[in-house]
């Protein structure tokens, strides 16, 4: 018999608002936590391990650079 899977639950982020880390001894245990507004303008947050949020990172670091969207990572000077 097979298991009947969830469906992907999709969030829709309207703005980021912050990143906070909350830093552990063991730092297999700290947590970053990204604040945002989504789409109905309700603030949310969402937690994840260091170690998944760096593996994050390294992707869309990668797409940004593979993308060419470089220029996007960063306001231009003089842009603010």
């Amino acid at each position: 018999m097979e298991e009947k899977k969830e469906p992907i639950q999709v969030f829709l982020v309207d703005r980021i608002q912050g990143v906070e880390l909350t830093r552990r001894t063991d730092l297999k245990k700290s947590i970053v936590a990204v604040r945002y507004i989504d789409q109905k303008h309700v603030e949310c947050s969402l937690q994840m391990a260091l170690s998944d949020a760096l593996y994050l990172l390294n992707n869309l670091e990668a797409m940004s650079r593979d993308g060419g969207f470089e220029n996007l990572r960063r306001p231009q000077p003089g842009s603010a």
